[in-house]
């Protein structure tokens, strides 16, 4: 639509006419060619003309005669179609751009993924970030599928998130078993831990060993998770092999070394013997736990990660031995009466009090000569 403004009109009685011309600025011009003639200052159709570039002139007339000309105006005439099709062709390529920088985004991902896993720089922390971000983009990825130049790598990235979730939640779960073993030998040397917590954890223990015998024959159970509070090592070590045989070999290899940790010169040194006592059945039980065979059902979906000895018995024989080492050392480790040990430190206490006591009053001395010789 073409419109403009006559002034003279608003105070006119007279009815104004107009004139209209144009001419085409493109591929030379033919000259001015009059285009409408009328009393209205609004023109909806015009043409047609070809696709091009225009000037547009108008004039106002009444019965005196005709007015100057107004400035030319320039107007740019499309084809609907063209426009249509120049727009899809912008959307495409605007796609086209982004399915690249999402492609780019996935691989340099992937990329660090694997760079992260190769040098065993990975942590829970990167891999969390990772797995966000990786998410993110994967999103992206499949609603520009048909524009990515290798949609493979949609695939890709499915499989390397799978396998970064398990690393993931693998070593979650390690890190909450390093925490509940190592808090569980801690209550094992503390003489003042009740035994209200480990009795009612025992009696769990035992209904679960008997549910769990009931089920021996049955499928795969799942990997068990670690005790909740209120255990003891020695409570946890007399679950059965069905049980241990549930446990990755990296959390039984755990609760070896967690074990091999109480060999330390201060658990030595203010060994009591309740303490003592405690120790010597939990490396006993786990000897004998350590020696009992992997369940066949279980032993199945560990043959392709470990050697045939790994996967025969819940320990291995070196695993074993060093156990039972550690077991004659403590049985030879001479053990203290609690009493005792508390009157030691008492006396120790006090001897140390009466010596702070003296090197304050020796100090008070020195400073009272001193201003008696100033004076």
């Amino acid at each position: 639509d073409i419109e403009w403004v006559c002034k003279c009109a608003l105070t006119s009685t007279e009815k104004i006419e107009y004139e209209l011309k144009c001419q085409a600025i493109d591929n030379g011009s033919a000259g001015w060619v009059e285009v409408y003639r009328g009393f209205e200052n609004t023109v909806s159709a015009v043409g047609p003309f070809p696709v091009g570039n225009y000037e547009f002139m108008v004039r106002a007339g009444n019965s005196v005669g005709w007015g100057e000309w107004s400035e030319m105006v320039m107007i740019t005439l499309t084809d609907p179609r063209w426009d249509k099709q120049q727009k899809r062709e912008s959307e495409k390529q605007a796609l086209k751009e982004s399915a690249k920088n999402v492609q780019n985004e996935l691989q340099q991902i992937l990329d660090d993924i694997q760079e992260l896993m190769l040098e065993s720089r990975m942590t829970i922390h990167k891999a969390t970030n990772l797995l966000f971000h990786l998410q993110l983009e994967m999103r992206r990825a499949r609603g520009l599928r048909q524009h990515l130049q290798r949609p493979a790598i949609i695939s890709e990235a499915e499989a390397q998130m799978k396998e970064l979730e398990k690393w993931r939640d693998n070593r979650e779960a390690f890190t909450e078993w390093k925490s509940s073993l190592t808090s569980m030998r801690s209550q094992m040397l503390d003489d003042n831990f009740t035994a209200a917590g480990g009795a009612s954890s025992t009696a769990a223990r035992g209904s679960g060993q008997q549910r769990g015998n009931a089920k021996k024959k049955e499928q795969e159970p799942q990997r068990k998770r670690p005790p909740s509070g209120g255990w003891e090592l020695d409570d946890f070590l007399q679950q059965d092999e069905h049980y241990f045989g549930t446990l990755t070999p990296a959390i039984r290899n755990l609760t070896v070394q967690t074990l091999l940790g109480l060999d330390e010169k201060r658990t030595f040194k203010k060994l009591t013997v309740s303490q003592k006592e405690r120790i010597l059945a939990a490396l006993e039980r786990a000897a004998a736990v350590g020696r009992a065979n992997v369940p066949p059902y279980l032993r199945q979906s560990e043959d392709g990660a470990g050697g045939a000895e790994k996967t025969r018995t819940i320990f291995t024989k070196h695993q074993v031995d060093q156990l039972l080492k550690l077991l004659e050392k403590f049985a030879a480790a001479p053990a203290q009466n609690p009493d005792t040990v508390d009157q030691k430190a008492q006396e120790a206490a006090e001897a140390e009090e009466v010596a702070l006591a003296a090197a304050a009053a020796l100090a008070a001395e020195r400073k009272r000569e001193e201003r008696v010789g100033r004076s």
